[in-house]
Order: C-alpha cells, then structure tokens, then sequence
C-alpha cells in the first residue's frame, strides 16, 4: 500500500486488505491471526523446509557414495587390464624367444 498517493487514489488497496482480514478471520474460525498462530505456521513451514534440505542432502551423499564406488570400481578394472597386459607381455616375449630358439 502506498501512503503517499493523494487521499482516496488507494482504494482498491484498502478493500484489498480490508478482504484479506475478512479471509483470515474466517480461516480462523472467527478468531483473530495471533502469534501462536504465526509461530505454528512458521514452524510448519521451517520443519517442511528441513525435511526438503535433508532429502537433498542425502541425495547428494549418495550421489557422491554412487561416483565413489564407481571411481573405485574403475581402479580395480584397471588393475586387471594391467595386469592382464603384463601377462600378454610376457606370453608375447616367451613366444618370441621360442621362435628365436631360446628356450629361457
């Protein structure tokens, strides 16, 4: 509402508001909007956010546990393929000096 409009230029506001009170009264059983009222809805709200933060963060933990497992999964397949490249070498070498011959 602005206060500093020439008087009655702000009716539609008043009614606006005038409306608004006559909503919450009636929300509220014919009772006034008191603080308890405020502190419950507030609460409500905070406790709705926490739960959606939680939510959040547990996703991302196990986002962050998936791409670890993974991570360690690919180590582990990479030591199999150097270890299994190594033994190609040898076998590769081996068969080489029996091809030359030797037989070391």
């Amino acid at each position: 509402m602005n206060n500093r409009v020439p008087p009655g230029s702000n009716e539609g506001d008043v009614y606006k508001i005038l409306s608004l009170v006559e909503q919450t009264i009636f929300y509220n059983d014919g009772e006034r909007y008191t603080d308890p009222m405020f502190y419950f809805a507030a609460e409500k709200v905070y406790q709705n956010k926490l739960r959606e933060l939680e939510t959040k963060c547990y996703k991302q933990l196990t986002e962050m546990e998936l791409r670890e497992q993974i991570r360690k999964e690919a180590e582990e397949q990479d030591g199999i393929l150097v270890t299994f490249a190594k033994g190609i070498q040898i076998t590769t070498t081996k068969v080489k000096k029996l091809f030359k011959g030797d037989s070391n």
